[in-house]
């Protein structure tokens, strides 16, 4: 008897070491990346273990930023659903980070998600996911291909998706899945995402909302001058989008306003003349178009397209500017106008479209 203790007691140290070992060669199964995790505590008492310290980089090393690194990643099983006869797990994630760079090259840019990964991180968390949360996130895009170098992110990012199952649901549910995400933008912006999905369909099929509000434009003047040539002293930007999709294509809008905008009209570099002539002219045109009573530029783009491809409605967008700037302001929310079970199926390879079923709820 005091045998078998000493070789469990034995057997629960030596644990976590073994399972860092594992999960360290995992994380390095995917070519052109190196993985790690610092520690890896051991939770019986709650069926959990817990990752420490995970970092993921591209071994070209061309990239100073991993790819993704957290805290703390904690697995834990779901004691509720046992008594149901399911084995299902919860994910804690804190600090989770995840970088995408584009560089001037390949060797110095991380923007794809590795399909492999998924292998991975079945093998790291190998039972059915219902409850994800990740708190103190951040997302993070920068550009070093540009001049100049863009930055931009979304920090104190909460996120919580739930459903994540990889069996059908027995209610027969449209959407099991369902993600909320909150964050702080660059220039103080807050973000909210929304997703209700269907994990299991064969063609993407979910309904999505984002909006983006209160965002002070200053602080994406390196974004603006590399992307579009313009700098602001002064102005606020909000963004709306809602896009449904089913069989394969998406519908929806993107409706951005640009309230109280003020343009740079000073401490211009030498020899940038083209930039003050660029700038004059899209203030101009800014100062024509705007809702003068709101003082603000807005436009609905109405977007569509299968997953290979997008199509944004450029007339349709001239003809919302229009009218909110001489007829009446748009509205500034998610209109609750896209019903998923209503997007056009994919053309057949004749170029005709198939048939297909509305959904038995409308959307006004």
């Amino acid at each position: 008897m005091v045998t078998l203790v000493v070789v469990l007691i034995a057997a629960r140290l030596a644990l976590p070491s073994f399972l860092q070992r594992e999960i360290n060669r995992k994380l390095s199964d995917v070519p052109g990346y190196s993985g790690h995790v610092g520690r890896v505590g051991v939770h019986l008492y709650r069926g959990a273990y817990s990752l420490h310290e995970v970092e993921i980089r591209q071994q070209s090393g061309e990239v100073a930023q991993p790819f993704f690194s957290a805290r703390v990643i904690d697995f834990s099983l779901a004691w509720g659903e046992l008594f149901h006869g399911k084995i299902v797990s919860k994910i804690f994630i804190d600090g989770g980070e995840i970088n995408f760079v584009r560089g001037p090259a390949d060797e110095s840019s991380q923007l794809k998600v590795d399909r492999r990964w998924q292998d991975v991180v079945d093998a790291i968390f190998p039972i059915n996911i219902t409850h994800l949360e990740i708190k103190d996130g951040l997302i993070h895009y920068l550009d070093t291909a540009k001049t100049p170098k863009v930055d931009v992110y979304i920090r104190n990012l909460h996120a919580i998706a739930t459903g994540l199952r990889n069996r059908p649901a027995k209610n027969g549910v449209e959407f099991p899945a369902t993600v909320s995400l909150e964050g702080e933008s660059i220039g103080g912006g807050h973000l909210t995402l929304n997703i209700q999905a269907e994990p299991l369909a064969t063609q993407p099929h979910f309904y999505c909302t984002l909006s983006l509000e209160d965002v002070v434009m200053p602080a994406l003047n390196n974004f603006l001058l590399a992307y579009a040539n313009v700098d602001v002293s002064n102005g606020n930007f909000r963004l709306f989008v809602e896009i449904g999709a089913k069989s394969g294509r998406f519908e929806g809008y993107v409706k951005p306003f640009f309230e109280h905008l003020v343009f740079k009209a000073q401490n211009r570099r030498a020899g940038s003349a083209w930039h003050e002539i660029w700038e004059t002219t899209v203030a101009g045109l800014v100062k024509l178009f705007k809702n003068k009573s709101r003082d603000q530029l807005g436009m609905k783009i109405p977007v569509q397209g299968d997953f290979s491809g997008t199509r944004a409605d450029v007339w349709r967008a001239i003809v919302t500017m229009v009218h909110n700037g001489f007829i009446k302001g748009l509205p500034q929310n998610i209109e609750g106008s896209i019903n998923a079970e209503e997007v056009a199926p994919k053309e057949g390879p004749k170029g005709s479209s198939q048939p297909m079923q509305k959904g038995a709820s409308s959307t006004p």
